[in-house]
């Protein structure tokens, strides 16, 4: 499949089930402390998207 047809595929199932998903280009300009830096960042949010969700559930 096209890159462009599996993304919109991507985001329709991402967006009905909820699951929260990160893109970023893969090429041999990145360096491993950039991947991880963006790894780490992401991974940040979802924690804080799941402690808010915690919290305004009770």
């Amino acid at each position: 499949m096209p890159e462009s047809t599996t993304e919109c595929l991507i985001d329709y199932v991402a967006d009905k089930y909820g699951i929260a998903i990160y893109r970023f280009p893969i090429d041999e300009s990145l360096f491993e402390v950039g991947v991880r830096t963006r790894l780490e960042t992401f991974i940040s949010m979802l924690k804080r998207k799941q402690k808010s969700e915690k919290v305004s559930r009770h």
